[in-house]
């Protein structure tokens, strides 16, 4: 027995309390004898009210009125026996009213105990659902993040290759403007030894506009090569904005979601919690039994450990 609750203290906190004019009930008892189990004194209480009728039908050879007529004991005793039969009557009554709240109480707890179990698959079912969505959202941060990386390296080696490409193109317009330098000082000195070296002058112009023309040549294709890279820098970097904004834009609505399966995971256990609640108040105060309370405990343990 629960905490050292003997049959004899049930009993006697039952006709302490019958003599104090009230019913026994089992939250009367366990406030008389302060402890006791529910379950433990739900049964010993039954066999209280069980053995009541035999205990006042032993008390009845006590109405006996010495030295009476004997038509006043037999009245005596006939009222006796009225009293003793009501009075088991009211005590199988009461035994029948506890009984049957007894009955509705571990019903109500059972209909509670199925809507606790609902609630608690519907919970876990909203938190994968969030931890899903939190998942994809940060792989598709991840996979953006790895992406913008990509393209920043991208990004700079066509920097450095514009680079490169306008030093080369420097040098080359230093080349052609040396060149150019050259080709009027030739110029010059063929104008005043024209008619000795005519036809070495001719050669060597005829050289240096091969030069000048070749070195214009490539500053001409080095100009158009620096405008594809440029191009296609500004192609890169346009592309590289677009990517983030897709995901920023696929971050905000992953937590967008996350937000709403965590508030719906929130508001189930809030409604467990309530029903729970209710439901242990009512127990309370119907003498709900311990294996009841006990599977409630452990649905708000199983709420707890998941979140």
């Amino acid at each position: 027995m629960a905490r050292g609750i003997t049959e004899a203290q049930v009993h006697a906190a039952a006709d302490a309390i019958v003599i104090a004019g009230e019913r026994p009930t089992v939250e009367r008892i366990r406030a008389h004898l302060g402890s006791g189990s529910p379950n433990t004194v739900t049964k010993l209480l039954d066999n209280w009210w069980t053995g009541l009728g035999q205990r006042l039908a032993a008390l009845a050879p006590t109405v006996a009125i010495p030295d009476a007529p004997a038509a006043v004991q037999r009245l005596a005793g006939e009222l006796w026996t009225q009293a003793v039969a009501t009075a088991r009557e009211q005590a199988q009554l009461a035994l029948a009213l506890e009984h049957e709240a007894l009955e509705r109480a571990r019903a109500v707890l059972a209909a509670e105990q199925i809507q606790g179990s609902e609630l608690i698959a519907e919970a876990a079912q909203a938190r994968a659902a969030s931890d899903q969505a939190r998942s994809l959202a940060e792989a598709r941060l991840a996979e953006a993040q790895r992406r913008a990386d990509q393209l920043e390296t991208q990004l700079a080696d066509a920097t450095e290759q514009r680079t490169a490409l306008a030093e080369r193109l420097g040098r080359l317009e230093q080349e052609r403007s040396r060149l150019d330098h050259q080709l009027q000082a030739e110029r010059a000195s063929a104008s005043q030894e024209r008619e000795a070296q005519i036809a070495h002058s001719r050669a060597v112009e005829d050289r240096a506009h091969a030069e000048v023309d070749r070195s214009r040549q490539e500053v001409l294709e080095l100009r158009a090569q620096l405008r594809d890279v440029e191009r296609d820098r500004d192609l890169e970097r346009e592309r590289l904005a677009k990517a983030l904004k897709q995901a920023k834009a696929d971050l905000s609505t992953a937590q967008r979601d996350l937000a709403k399966q965590t508030g719906r995971a929130e508001a189930l256990e809030a409604q467990l919690a309530q029903r729970t609640a209710r439901s242990m108040r009512k127990a309370s105060g119907n003498a709900t039994p311990v294996k009841a309370e006990r599977q409630l405990r452990r649905a708000k343990r199983t709420i707890d450990s998941e979140g």
